[in-house]
């Protein structure tokens, strides 16, 4: 895992600099061209972004390593999975139950028919 980057305000520019490091990686006109570099950094070394307003206060945190990424978008797949399995088991269960209908109607259809048949 990478350094924490942090987008700080510097002498009326917006610096990027990695957690511990003295001098700035790379120094920017708009918090939003830091932040997007930031984000860059922090992408590629698994890591995260620290923003900091005006007043140097850390005010937002871009979170999630690449791994916590993957690992949630494995358990929405999975989620979507078991969803889908259970929507099939569903759909399975309700064809059957309409197949035991059918064939118990047929049942009392032929029970009567018989029946009829009998009494002539």
């Amino acid at each position: 895992m990478g350094k924490v980057q942090h987008v700080q305000p510097k002498d009326e520019k917006w610096q990027v600099i990695g957690e511990g490091n003295e001098k700035a990686t790379k120094l920017f006109d708009t918090q939003k061209e830091a932040v997007d570099y930031a984000r860059t950094i922090a992408g590629n070394q698994d890591s995260n972004v620290v923003i900091h307003g005006t007043d140097g206060k850390a005010r937002a945190f871009i979170g999630g390593t690449a791994s916590e990424k993957a690992d949630k978008a494995s358990k929405k797949a999975d989620d979507k999975k078991d969803a889908k399995k259970d929507k099939k088991a569903l759909k399975e269960e309700k064809k059957k139950a309409k197949e035991k209908k059918a064939a118990e109607k047929k049942a009392e259809k032929e029970k009567k028919k018989a029946a009829k048949a009998k009494k002539k």
